[in-house]
């Protein structure tokens, strides 16, 4: 039942139509995908303002002409690098190379124009020189592309994003709560701040649960293929007011499209198997504690303590390799209507050899991705969808050191995490300086926990009060722990629906507004802690709610970005409502 003094999900729909008519959308979600150019043509003679001058991106239909005073504003660019092209009749046409336009900001392109003398078709090329300043960012960011990603050893958008700067990654895994390493996972944090206070973004979707925010299986989603990334943007602070619920971080990430003709690509890394980590190998007899004090005169193992179950618990971790397979195709797909439809899919399938024994051999994860595209009049619509499986195993779920467990899988547990992400955006351009969009979207994560086969439930002679895993003939060893094994089924997402209009009112003014109301599910359906004495779930310990519920948020936010020769200043005001749609303790 609903707090009666919280506007009900029934007002909040009525609310959406009434936010769409005043054109005052708002959104924390509706993160920036695209970019700007703009600059000032003139005559290269006098130095006198242009106007009328066609300024195009090669390759496309985007252009726009100069004004009056010489200025033009290419709105809603994609990153990547272009080639802009200069024309007017009488005049030498000018192009200027490796224009580089990044998420979010403006990259400013002069040019100057020479009568023409001949009558044959002149053409001046010039490439783009980056400023040293980019003197429109107002916060920390960092950007990476494809490029930059490919050029590093590494196999996804999160391990390429901790090798930048303000990203600490903890080399210790440790258990936790809200935003920690969850169970036996490296955790990160970006200026300090948790894994719950960094938000991420594809393609300006919000792909974070509104709880359980565990690196290993809450919080953001960050498995994302390298292959269909195209730039990758870090927000490490002075946050514009588009943006809500990240404190520490935001990780905005923009995916490739489908181009006009086929391509495609494909690759497949191979890891030598080996030990990774520091020390000796857990099972050598001869450097071992444990072997050399159950090693009898003649050399053999004590048959009281080499038992066939300990036997059974021991693997050669060292002999599982890494695999990683990545594919992607893009092009034509058809059309429809007259108006062509453009495709891009990617995969990815990954194998990981854990450092330390599991109940798990390996970390297994596959995701596919894929878009299409298609575009008319002024307007574009895309559909991505995304999913990911990701089956993993802990090792302890205490914090105690890793190694504890080694003649022992069954202390961990595993987890089984899949994760589905679609969304639909609309984008309406009304003349060059004014466009809107919009986004209907859906993310989901679906997170089981469950005992290995190794794991010896209902056995223990020593039951503990609060059911920790304590096992017969293991007392006198480090890994008879307070430690449990969870059995959890719990589903978390948001349904979103999100809308900006971008308004470029003259050379020194883009005014940015937009809306989202998102219904996020929390379903847990079921969550116990298994304890060592029993397999009747009656005496199992129930650490969750066993239930559904509906939080709603909804938010807006008004901005202006202010471009001046001197000052470059983002002004806004944004406003944050969340309705737990939910009673407590009653």
């Amino acid at each position: 039942m609903m707090n009666k003094y919280l506007p009900s999900p029934l007002f909040l729909s009525l609310l959406l139509p009434l936010l769409l008519l005043l054109l005052l959308p708002p959104n924390p979600a509706l993160a920036q995908s695209t970019g700007k150019i703009s600059g000032r043509v003139v005559d290269a003679s006098n130095g006198d303002p242009m106007p009328g001058v066609n300024i195009i991106i090669e390759g496309t239909l985007k252009g726009v002409p100069s004004d009056v005073d010489g200025y033009y504003n290419l709105l809603q660019v994609q990153p990547g690098t272009y080639s802009l092209r200069f024309s007017m009749v009488g005049y030498t046409t000018v192009i200027v190379r490796d224009v580089v336009v990044r998420t979010g900001l403006t990259t400013t392109i002069d040019a100057k124009l020479s009568e023409q003398l001949t009558e044959m078709g002149e053409e001046i090329i010039v490439t783009a020189v980056r400023p040293i300043i980019q003197k429109d960012i107002t916060a920390s960011l960092q950007y990476v592309d494809a490029v930059k990603l490919t050029a590093l050893p590494v196999a996804d958008a999160r391990e390429g994003l901790l090798v930048q700067a303000g990203l600490f990654l903890d080399p210790i895994p440790v258990a936790g709560g809200l935003g920690s390493a969850g169970r036996g996972e490296q955790r990160y944090s970006v200026r300090g701040g948790g894994q719950d206070e960094v938000k991420w973004f594809i393609d300006g979707i919000r792909t974070a649960t509104l709880v359980a925010g565990r690196a290993d299986w809450g919080g953001s989603f960050t498995n994302i293929n390298i292959d269909i990334i195209k730039e990758v943007q870090l927000m490490t602070g002075g946050f514009t007011a588009e943006y809500g619920e990240a404190q520490s971080g935001i990780v905005n990430v923009v995916t490739r499209e489908g181009g006009d003709s086929f391509s495609g690509n494909f690759n497949y890394l191979y890891g030598l198997p080996g030990q990774r980590h520091f020390g000796n190998y857990l099972y050598d007899p001869k450097t071992q504690k444990e072997f050399l004090d159950h090693t009898l005169p003649d050399g053999s193992l004590d048959p009281a303590w080499w038992t066939p179950f300990r036997q059974a618990q021991i693997y050669d971790y060292t002999k599982i390799p890494d695999h990683t397979l990545n594919a992607s195709l893009g092009g034509p797909l058809g059309s429809i209507a007259g108006r062509p439809v453009n495709f891009f899919a990617a995969t990815q399938l990954r194998q990981q050899a854990y450092a330390l024994p599991r109940p798990r051999d390996a970390r297994n994860s596959e995701n596919v991705f894929t878009n299409f595209t298609t575009k008319g009049s002024g307007w574009n619509l895309r559909l991505n969808a995304m999913y990911n499986r990701d089956a993993h195993s802990t090792l302890q779920e205490n914090g105690d050191f890793t190694s504890q467990a080694k003649f022992y899988r069954g202390w961990g547990s595993l987890i089984n995490t899949s994760t589905y992400t679609t969304g639909l955006h609309f984008t309406k351009v009304l003349n060059p300086s004014l466009f809107y969009e919009g986004k209907l979207s859906y993310y989901r994560v679906e997170y089981r926990e469950l005992p290995s086969k190794f794991t010896e439930l209902g056995k223990s002679a020593l039951p503990t009060l609060f059911g920790f895993q304590r096992f017969d003939g293991y007392e006198d060893e480090p890994f008879d722990q307070f430690t449990p094994v969870r059995k959890s089924s719990i589903g978390t997402g948001d349904l979103s629906l999100t809308g900006g209009l971008h308004w470029q009112v003259d050379r020194n003014n883009l005014i940015r507004s937009g809306f989202e109301i998102r219904r996020n599910t929390y379903a847990e359906r079921y969550d116990y802690r298994l304890t060592s004495y029993s397999t009747d779930e009656r005496l199992w310990l129930n650490r969750g709610l066993h239930e559904t519920f509906h939080p709603w948020q909804i938010a807006f936010y008004l901005q202006d970005k202010m471009e001046f020769d001197s000052m470059i200043l983002n002004v806004g005001v944004r406003y944050d409502y969340f309705n737990p749609n939910r009673d407590w303790f009653v």
